[in-house]
């Protein structure tokens, strides 16, 4: 993600919708600032590709699936946040507006050196946050490493390696690690 746009200038989430339909490029809208995001690379794109196959088919007719092109609103009540999560999966029969979701079971991130620390700071922190959210994972684009962080009682984080099992309860799903870096020369 790049620097912010406007320094001074705070947005409210109805006007980042409109900018955005506007836009030529995509931004998130992070306490009501506007950041530009960046163009992804080649491993970043295949392991979200490889992501997409393994969750999208089978929850076909169960929830939506999105890779990077569906908004996801935060909290109605803060109205400065608004976000373009890698994979963002809902299943809410409520959760159908044209322009965002706001009721995300699962979410995953791929992250880059450059963007791990937001990644794992303010949008964990924010994601958290959402009442729907069963799982936020993490998968690591320069390293065969995944983060799950599983909500129960509280948030309890795992970390997986090559032979492990993602195993997404949200959507009951079993994704072995091999098949989401299938492709992928480390």
């Amino acid at each position: 993600m790049n620097g912010a746009l406007k320094k001074s200038a705070r947005m409210s989430f109805d006007d980042y919708l409109a900018f955005e339909e506007a836009a030529t490029t995509r931004h998130e809208l992070i306490d009501g600032v506007l950041f530009a995001m960046s163009g992804g690379t080649d491993v970043h794109n295949l392991i979200c590709t490889n992501l997409i196959v393994l969750i999208a088919g089978p929850l076909i007719g169960k929830c939506q699936v999105f890779q990077a092109a569906m908004k996801l609103r935060v909290d109605p009540r803060i109205d400065s946040d608004g976000y373009y999560p890698d994979i963002l999966v809902s299943c809410a029969q409520t959760d159908r507006e044209r322009l965002y979701r706001k009721e995300p079971v699962l979410l995953i991130e791929v992250t880059s050196p450059s963007t791990a620390r937001l990644d794992r700071g303010e949008k964990r922190l924010n994601y958290l946050q959402i009442p729907s959210l069963q799982e936020y994972v993490l998968v690591a684009q320069d390293i065969p490493k995944v983060e799950i962080m599983c909500r129960s009682e509280a948030w309890v984080t795992r970390e997986l390696y090559p032979g492990d099992v993602l195993e997404l309860d949200s959507v009951g799903l079993k994704l072995p690690l091999s098949a989401i870096y299938q492709t992928i020369t480390f």
